[in-house]
């Protein structure tokens, strides 16, 4: 059990963010809008959900340390901390709450954990407690576990020789670490969503890590390569309680696709969903985070599965108007987001400096293409 006041390193995609902070400090930084009618809610017993909501996740009570360390330090003004802020706004018949917060608090499993709290505690239900502290305690032992040095070896020797691509070749000669605005592309690929649920349900695979395939076969057909390899954002909880936790639990986890000349389409299937189930399993050494695989990983491409309006809102007991904005600065080379919400929206997030519009249009044809092949009988 850990020390209620004990210090702790950042989880491993926390650092990262921590690492970048200091040469961009509003890198992260994102901003919701919740918008409600005043006259079909307690405003008093609103705001006091946000603050048990909050209260409910000690990582809102941490600070960090000038070295990266983090300790819970409790304070009488919840609304406001170290990286994140809450303020209220009421014109005419509607409230705003306006939210800030930086990543490094959590992932966005945990921004949908936090606007569930928020409505359950509205709706007067118990809330799931958070053992987010305890959870950093057993992390630092398992550091020292044969399972920690298993994990790094077996990455190593599946991973350590490098011969694949992991991103689409850039259109410039810009250091890769200079990222520029962000841009989007966004396709719509609702129509091969049914088909994709069977293939999907017979592989035992999630419609993002469908995608994933797709897009190392992308990444092939585009540099002209047989092999590629991208990570794969893995929400990382793997018990009830840490269903509960708000933190930067989730992992990317790398996956490499070997396309040889008589390659089908079940082999890779089947090589996407081993790569899935050894690579999870290994998952606790965070191969792709550290030195000196991060110059390349921190480069890949990324697919996650997308915040999005109705996953933050599904559980509200009230109707809700809610805005993200994603007016920022390129925080990667290339993310899909996979937004699975009903329709099936794929998103392209990338630095601006380093791809042309067109060549983004280009690959997520290629995406599309390949989506729609691996259905083909």
């Amino acid at each position: 059990m850990s020390n209620l006041y004990s210090s702790y390193p950042l989880l491993p995609f926390s650092r990262l963010i921590w690492e970048q902070m200091q040469y961009m400090p509003d890198i992260y930084r994102d901003r919701i809008s919740l918008v409600v009618d005043t006259a079909m809610i307690d405003i008093t017993r609103l705001k006091d959900s946000v603050e048990i909501a909050l209260r409910n996740h000690p990582v809102f009570s941490t600070i960090v340390s000038t070295q990266g360390e983090q300790s819970y330090h409790p304070s009488d003004n919840i609304l406001k901390g170290q990286f994140h802020s809450i303020e209220y706004l009421i014109e005419g018949e509607k409230i705003t709450i306006l939210f800030e917060f930086n990543r490094i608090l959590g992932d966005s499993y945990s921004f949908r954990l936090l606007f569930q709290d928020i409505f359950r505690a509205y709706s007067g239900k118990t809330l799931f407690e958070d053992k987010y502290l305890d959870f950093l305690y057993r992390y630092e032992q398992l550091k020292n576990t044969s399972q920690y040095k298993n994990d790094r070896q077996w990455y190593e020797e599946n991973f350590g020789q490098v011969n694949y691509s992991v991103r689409p070749n850039v259109d410039t000669n810009q250091p890769l670490s200079q990222f520029g605005e962000e841009a989007t592309f966004v396709d719509d690929l609702t129509d091969v969503k049914p088909q994709m649920l069977r293939i999907c349900d017979q592989y035992q695979l999630s419609t993002s890590q469908y995608i994933s395939l797709s897009g190392i076969l992308a990444i092939m057909d585009y540099n002209g390569t047989d092999s590629a390899a991208l990570t794969w954002a893995y929400i990382g909880r793997e018990t009830m309680d840490e269903m509960a936790i708000f933190g930067s639990l989730h992992r990317d986890i790398p996956v490499k696709i070997i396309k040889k000349e008589n390659s089908q389409k079940q082999d890779l299937l089947e090589q996407i969903q081993s790569q899935m189930k050894h690579s999870i399993a290994h998952s606790l050494y965070p191969y792709t985070l550290l030195a000196p695989q991060n110059d390349l990983w921190n480069y890949a491409v990324n697919v996650l599965t997308s915040i999005s309006d109705k996953r933050l809102t599904q559980y509200a007991p009230i109707p809700v108007q809610l805005s993200i904005d994603n007016n920022r600065k390129a925080m990667s080379l290339l993310d899909i987001d996979v937004c699975d919400d009903g329709d099936l929206i794929i998103v392209y997030r990338y630095s601006a400096t380093h791809y042309k519009e067109s060549s983004i249009r280009r690959f997520a044809s290629l995406v599309r293409k390949y989506a729609e092949w691996l259905l083909e009988e």
